[in-house]
């Protein structure tokens, strides 16, 4: 059974250029406005969740403290470069999906004068 989850509408007023600015922000992430804006907010707003891990993932990061012999790293592509892999794969959009956004349909119209 799903849940539904009760919604409720905001709205603001902000100029226009700020709004395109977040279309276009939102669609360089491939998300919507709503998503967007929903997120930033969720990351300014306090966790009200306690965060205790069960039993066997106590157990997991207590033995993973106690290894000595594990690897850090600063960054993604430091830790790729260190298992061999392509930091290629890193990037949020794939060079696949850049050339089909690229080739979108250009509409030409003739003027008669």
């Amino acid at each position: 059974m799903r849940m539904i989850e009760k919604r409720s509408r905001l709205s603001i007023d902000i100029p226009l250029e700020e709004r395109l600015w977040l279309k276009v922000l939102a669609a360089s992430q491939h998300t919507s406005i709503n998503d967007l804006v929903l997120s930033c907010i969720r990351e300014h707003l306090p966790c009200k969740v306690t965060h205790i891990p069960n039993k066997k993932t106590a157990a997991s990061l207590a033995k993973s403290d106690r290894e000595t012999d594990s690897a850090t790293f600063e960054s993604p592509s430091e830790m790729f470069k260190y298992l061999g892999l392509p930091t290629t794969c890193l990037h949020q959009r794939s060079q696949k999906a850049s050339k089909k956004t690229s080739k979108k349909r250009v509409v030409k119209k003739k003027i008669r004068l």
